[in-house]
This record gives C-alpha cells, sequence and structure tokens, in this order.
C-alpha cells in the first residue's frame, strides 16, 4: 500500500515523547566480510548523543570504555588456491564464456566454469538462487575462490528479491533485485547466510526511515550485508550479447588497462 505524507514532517510519537531518543546511547554490529582479500569479522560500534523532545536536552557521552572479547578460530579455512575466479552460466551459454575463460587463466587467473544445471542438480535450497548460493559457499571453501562472475540476465542466472522499505515522504515496501545476496556468504558467526532469518520466504527485511537528520534502522531480517567473495554479473540475454561484451573485456585486458595513456586520463 502506498500512502503520501506531507514534506517535511514531523513524528509525533517521537517528538512527543518523554524519553531520550534512542534509548541506548550506544550499539554495536558484527559481521564477516573480507578485507585485502582476507575473511575477517568486522566489528561496528555507533555512538550517539540521546534527545529528549519534551525537555528539550540533549545527552552527549563523554567517556566510552570499549572492551573488545574475541575467540580464536580453531581450524584454519579458506586455505586452497585452485580456482581465482568461477564463471556461473547457463549450459546453453556455457561455450559463448570459454574464450573468456581460456584469457582468463593465460593471464594467471586460474577460472571454472560452472553450469546453472550441475548447480541445481548438485545442491539442495529452498530455491534456485538459494542453491546457487550454497554453491558459492562451497566454492570459497573448495577452491578458495575470491571472485564470481554470473554470466547471463536474470533469466539466465536468477537474482534474490529483497523486500525493504524506505520512508521519504512516500511509504512503500519495495522489491528490491540484489546480486548482494551472493557475495553476502556468511553471518558474524561464520554459518551461512539465508538473508531470511525469520523463515517467511522474505528476504533481507530491511526498514530505514531517512525522514530525519540521522537514519533509523531497524534490521527485520538479521543479515549483515558485508561481501565475503567478490560478486560481479554479465547482464546477456542472446549468444550475440555474450561475443560483443567478451571480445570487448579480452581487448581491454590485452590492448589497453596498463597503456601509458590509461594513467593519463
Amino acid at each position: 500500500d502506498r500512502q503520501m505524507l506531507n514534506h517535511p514532517f514531523i513524528d509525533e510519537t517521537t517528538y512527543c515523547s518523554n524519553q531520550l531518543y534512542p534509548k541506548q546511547p550506544v550499539s554495536y554490529h558484527t559481521g564477516s566480510g573480507i578485507q585485502q582479500n582476507e575473511h575477517v569479522l568486522f566489528l561496528t560500534v555507533k555512538i550517539a548523543p540521546q534527545y529528549n523532545p519534551v525537555e528539550d536536552i540533549i545527552h552527549i557521552p563523554i567517556d566510552i570504555f570499549i572492551k573488545v572479547t574475541y575467540k580464536q578460530s580453531s581450524e584454519l579455512v579458506f586455505t586452497n588456491n585452485e580456482y581465482d575466479l568461477i564463471i556461473i552460466t547457463s549450459e546453453d551459454f556455457s561455450n559463448a564464456v570459454q574464450p573468456l575463460v581460456e584469457h582468463k587463466n593465460n593471464i594467471g587467473i586460474q577460472t571454472l566454469v560452472k553450469t546453472t544445471e550441475e548447480i541445481y542438480n548438485e545442491y539442495s535450497g529452498r530455491d534456485q538462487a538459494e542453491q546457487i548460493k550454497y554453491f558459492i559457499k562451497d566454492a570459497i571453501e573448495k577452491y578458495g575462490s575470491h571472485y564470481i562472475l554470473l554470466a547471463g540476465d536474470m533469466q539466465i542466472v536468477p537474482m534474490r528479491k529483497c523486500a525493504n522499505t524506505v520512508i521519504t515522504g512516500v511509504i512503500n515496501w519495495y522489491e528490491i533485485l540484489s546480486d548482494l545476496y551472493y557475495a553476502d556468504i556468511y553471518d558474524a558467526d561464520g554459518d551461512f547466510s539465508s538473508w531470511d532469518t525469520n523463515n517467511n520466504e522474505k528476504y533481507c527485511e530491511c526498514y530505514y526511515d531517512y525522514s530525519s537528520a540521522f537514519i533509523d534502522s531497524e534490521i527485520i531480517d538479521n543479515v549483515d550485508l558485508y561481501p565475503d567473495v567478490g560478486v560481479g554479473r554479465l547482464p546477456c540475454s542472446t549468444i550475440e550479447d555474450f561475443n560483443t561484451i567478451v571480445d570487448k573485456i579480452i581487448h581491454y585486458e590485452t590492448s589497453t588497462n596498463g597503456n601509458e595513456w590509461f594513467n593519463n586520463v
């Protein structure tokens, strides 16, 4: 449902409250991600002043002591380095990406093609997108892959539809397509991140309020949104599309990138 709001508007619930907002001056968020090609755990600490609208008083934290306690992993992971790049496409287009595979291998980027048909036969999941995500997790752990290339539009390699709402004078729930789903493999505990922690078949449910000078966010699904692998997409739908973009990539990487003029543009 769509509801128009007069803008600017005042949130009466907040501005008529005789309580401090936000309720806690300090909050933190953890998430698994990559930094300089290493898998790390990120800790984000948020510190905010608190405001009481009725009393018109701002409380500002002066001294904050932060103690970080962590547990070292008992086993080493991601030590393999068999394939740097995995290309995911359908059987119909696997031959079309073969010149790109050969090119990448020739320049030292070990590359493997995995078809969606193979993935659907070998991996389980609630839908095809989750089956692909489980394969990507396996590729990271089995092959030490750092990059995933989705070769094809959403009809060839599906995209994840995410549910979230944004308030900018209009209240509306949006269905947003995102390939970040395929990059955010792990949660803060190192487990598989389904993007549907409340198991309601709606993914990455987030609420963002941009109606004031600050961003107030409530994560309905517990997702960290940190990529654990680099993901890109070639949004091709025909053989001609693939031939054109593959030729351009190879031409750029062999005869353009690195030339003297490239650094002077």
